[in-house]
């Protein structure tokens, strides 16, 4: 009895996250996707968290909500501090796959902002090339703080002040 009282709990749990993810696509992915779409914009954008599986539960299905996009996309704005980690990967894999899956040439990827003083242009290109690999290729730099002032302070996570290789005026990031 209590192996079936936990199953009808399973059932009833996962009818309810169905529920909200389909409401969530219709009502509200889906009003922008289709505003977007009469006003000839593409609609893309990315979700919180997709670094982590378990900030993919409150998204319903963020692989699937990712094939809503006219352009999936992607943030790695931290890539600095986790290129050199496995699960790198696993970011970049899902709206390339999302896009492959709805016929979109392009996927979008915003990066570097978070990257702080230590990013440099090499490892920016190492980055960037990993980025290709996985199916980026529309990159997006995220802004960022050019000031060692108090703002950086107010940034979110704590990420330190943008250096100037970050900066969109600097004289080589047309190379990159």
């Amino acid at each position: 009895i209590e192996g079936i009282q936990s199953l009808e709990f399973t059932i009833e749990r996962n009818d309810y996250r169905e529920t909200v993810k389909r409401l969530y696509f219709t009502n509200f992915m889906g009003q922008y996707r289709n505003w977007c779409e009469e006003n000839n914009l593409i609609f893309t954008g990315h979700f919180g968290g997709e670094e982590a599986f378990f900030h993919h539960v409150p998204q319903g299905d963020m692989l699937e909500a990712l094939t809503l996009f006219r352009m999936p996309g992607m943030d790695t704005i931290a890539s600095s501090r986790t290129i050199h980690l496995n699960t790198f990967n696993l970011t970049p894999k899902m709206p390339s796959s999302a896009a492959k899956f709805i016929g979109s040439d392009r996927v979008l990827c915003e990066t570097f902002s978070g990257s702080g003083w230590r990013m440099r242009f090499p490892l920016m290109k190492r980055i960037f090339n990993r980025l290709l690999v996985m199916g980026i290729n529309w990159v997006q730099y995220m802004g960022g703080f050019y000031t060692i002032g108090a703002s950086a302070k107010n940034f979110p996570f704590g990420f330190p002040p943008s250096h100037n290789y970050n900066n969109t005026l600097f004289r080589h990031y047309h190379d990159l």
